[in-house]
C-alpha cells in the first residue's frame, strides 16, 4: 500500500481506469495544501505528494496522467523537471500550442494551480484542455482533458535498449537523432 504520511494525508487517490480489455491507464489526484495550511510545511507535503505520484506513474508503460489542484505552481514542484525529461507534458499547455488559445487560469482569474499532466503515451492522444463550469467552484474554474480513445488502442512501439555494460561512451543527443531520422 501506500506510505503512512501518503495515506493518512488524504490528499492522494490512485486507480486504474481500465477503457478497454486487458487496456489501462493509471490515474493519481492529488489536492495540494493552501497556504493557510496548518498540520506542516504545505509547499513540503505538496512536494512529498508529488514526488510520490511521479515515482509511481513513471514505472507505468502505458498511459497514466497526475491531476488535481495542486494549489502550486509546477516550478515549486521537485519533481515536475523529472517528469518532462521523461516525457511528460502540461495537457493545457500542450492544448494551447495545439489550438493557438491562451492558458486558461485556473485560480481566482490569478494563476494556473490545477493541472492535468500526462506521460507521452497519453499527450499522443490529447484533444483538448480547457477550462469548463466556472459557475461550480468559486474562484476554481474545472478543468477538463479530452482524448482519442481510438489512438491509445493503436499499437506503439517503444524501443527500450538496454544500459550499456562496456566502455565506450555513446553520444545519447546523436544516438536519438539518428533513431529519429530512421524511423521517418
Amino acid at each position: 500500500m501506500h506510505p503512512d504520511d501518503i495515506s493518512h494525508s488524504t490528499r492522494y487517490c490512485e486507480t486504474h481506469v481500465q477503457y478497454q480489455p486487458h487496456r489501462f491507464l493509471f490515474c493519481a489526484n492529488l489536492y495540494g495544501p493552501t497556504d493557510g495550511f496548518r498540520y506542516g510545511d504545505p509547499i513540503l507535503t505538496m512536494n512529498r505528494l508529488f514526488n510520490y505520484a511521479a515515482q509511481r506513474a513513471l514505472r507505468i508503460v502505458g498511459p497514466a496522467t497526475i491531476m488535481g489542484d495542486f494549489n502550486r505552481t509546477l516550478c515549486q514542484l521537485e519533481a515536475w523537471p523529472m517528469l518532462q525529461a521523461n516525457g511528460w507534458v502540461d495537457t493545457a499547455v500542450l492544448s494551447s500550442a495545439m489550438h493557438g488559445n491562451e492558458l486558461d487560469l485556473t485560480s481566482f482569474d490569478a494563476a494556473r494551480h490545477s493541472f492535468i499532466l500526462v506521460n507521452g503515451v497519453l499527450a499522443k492522444s490529447l484533444i483538448q484542455c480547457r477550462t469548463s463550469h466556472e459557475h461550480l467552484f468559486s474562484g476554481h474554474p474545472v478543468l477538463s482533458a479530452s482524448f482519442s480513445i481510438s489512438t491509445l488502442l493503436t499499437p506503439q512501439k517503444v524501443w527500450k535498449l538496454p544500459k550499456s555494460f562496456d566502455r565506450f561512451l555513446h553520444d545519447v543527443d546523436r544516438a536519438e537523432k539518428v533513431a529519429c531520422h530512421t524511423l521517418q
